[in-house]
C-alpha cells in the first residue's frame, strides 16, 4: 500500500490510501475525518465507511455502473441505464424519475411520481418546447443565427402568458431583454466587449441604471449609480483579486482572504469564523 500526501497553506495533509492495485481504499481530510473503501477484486467500491461511522453498501451492473446504494437506515437509492449506458430511471423510497429519449438520446419525456414533463427539439437540436402535466406550457423561439430570441410561458391558473424577447448584436452579446409587463432590461458594451452601462425600465420610468469603469488590467474600477448617484470603487490586491470596495460615502466593504482563501470583511480577519 501506499499514500499520497496533499499539503494545504496552513500545512495540514490530506491523504490518499492506496491499495496494490493504486486505487484509493482510504482518504483523510485537512480535518483529520477519515473515510474508507472496501473494494472488489476489479477494483468496484462495494462498501464505503464515512467519519460518523455509517456503512454504505454499494451494487454494481457488469460495466461497472452503480446501480444500488444502501444506508444503515434502511433508505436506499437505485439508478437504470439503456443500452447506450445513458441514465433512464432513479428511484429512492420516496419515488422514483424516468427518462425517456429519442434516437438521438435527447430526453423527450421525464416522469417523476405519475407528473410528466415532454420536451420538443428542432433539427438542429434545440430546445422548442416544454409541457409540463401541473399546467405548464413554456416554448422557445431563435433568430437566424441560433441565439434565443423569445421564451413563453403559459402556465395554467394564469390568466395572462409571460413571454420575454432578446435581442442580440452582430458578437452574439444580448442587447436588449423586454419582458411581459413593460420591463425592459438593455446592456451596452466598450470597443472590447467589457458591459459599460446597464439599464431597466418600465413602463418608460428608469428602475435601474448603472454605468462601468474598467482598468487596462480588465478589472473593473468604478460602478456609477445614475438613479442614487453613488459611485462604486473596487480595489484590489497584488494578484489581481477583488480586495475591496469603496462607497462614496466613505463606507467599506472587504474581500480579505487568508491563506485558506477563506474572505473576511475586515482588515483584521475577525468579524468572522470558518471552520476546519
Amino acid at each position: 500500500m501506499s499514500k499520497l500526501f496533499e499539503t494545504d497553506e496552513r500545512g495540514e495533509r490530506y491523504t490518499f490510501e492506496r491499495d496494490l492495485n493504486g486505487k484509493v481504499i482510504a482518504e483523510r481530510g485537512f480535518d483529520g475525518q477519515e473515510r474508507r473503501y472496501e473494494r472488489d477484486m476489479d477494483g468496484t467500491v462495494l462498501v464505503t465507511h464515512l467519519p460518523n461511522g455509517t456503512t454504505i453498501h454499494h451494487q454494481h451492473d457488469l460495466a461497472g455502473r452503480l446501480t444500488y446504494s444502501r444506508y444503515p437506515d434502511g433508505s436506499w437509492e437505485a439508478w437504470e441505464y439503456d443500452r447506450a449506458g445513458r441514465l433512464c430511471k432513479a428511484s429512492n423510497p420516496h419515488g422514483e424519475t424516468v427518462f425517456e429519449r429519442d434516437a438521438l438520446g435527447r430526453i423527450i419525456r421525464e416522469i417523476q411520481n405519475g407528473h410528466a414533463i415532454e420536451h420538443c427539439y428542432d433539427s438542429r437540436s434545440r430546445l422548442t418546447h416544454t409541457l409540463s402535466g401541473l399546467g405548464a406550457d413554456v416554448s422557445y423561439g431563435y433568430d437566424d443565427a441560433g441565439l434565443p430570441e423569445s421564451v413563453k410561458a403559459i402556465v395554467q391558473g394564469m390568466p395572462h402568458p409571460w413571454e420575454a424577447r432578446m435581442q442580440h448584436d452582430r458578437l452574439g452579446r444580448e442587447t436588449l431583454r423586454t419582458m411581459t409587463g413593460g420591463v425592459a432590461c438593455a446592456m451596452l458594451y466598450d470597443g472590447v466587449g467589457r458591459p459599460s452601462r446597464q439599464s431597466v425600465t418600465r413602463g418608460g420610468h428608469s428602475l435601474y441604471s448603472r454605468s462601468y469603469r474598467w482598468d487596462d488590467d480588465f478589472r473593473l474600477s468604478h460602478a456609477h449609480d445614475a438613479i442614487s448617484g453613488r459611485i462604486v470603487r473596487y480595489l484590489y490586491d497584488d494578484f489581481g483579486s477583488l480586495a475591496e470596495a469603496e462607497y462614496g460615502d466613505g463606507a467599506r466593504q472587504w474581500r480579505n482572504p487568508d491563506v485558506m482563501g477563506n474572505v473576511y470583511d475586515s482588515t483584521d480577519r475577525t468579524d468572522r469564523t470558518y471552520a476546519r
